[in-house]
C-alpha cells in the first residue's frame, strides 16, 4: 500500500512537471511578442521621423509643428508640446 501511495504521488508531481514547460513557453512567447512588437514600433518612429524631418519648414508650418518639434512629437507625449 506505501508503495501505492508514493506511485500517486510521483504521478501527480510528473503531471505538475509536465505544466511547467507550458508555463515557461507561455511566458517566453509573451516576451517575444513584445520584443517584436518593441521592434515594430522603434521602426515606426524612425520612419516619422524621417518623413517629417524630409519636409520643408513651410509644410510643416502647415501642419502646425515646427522642426524643433518633430522630436518630441514622435517620442514624446502630446502634453509635453505647446498647443
Amino acid at each position: 500500500m506505501a508503495k501505492l501511495g508514493s506511485l500517486a504521488i510521483t504521478a501527480a508531481g510528473a503531471i505538475g512537471a509536465h505544466r511547467a514547460p507550458v508555463h515557461i513557453w507561455s511566458t517566453i512567447g509573451r516576451r517575444l511578442r513584445r520584443l517584436w512588437a518593441g521592434y515594430w514600433e522603434r521602426r515606426a518612429r524612425r520612419a516619422t521621423m524621417a518623413l517629417l524631418s524630409a519636409l520643408d519648414d513651410t509644410t510643416l508650418k502647415d501642419l502646425g509643428l515646427h522642426r524643433s518639434e518633430i522630436g518630441s512629437l514622435v517620442y514624446g507625449s502630446r502634453r509635453d508640446r505647446r498647443i
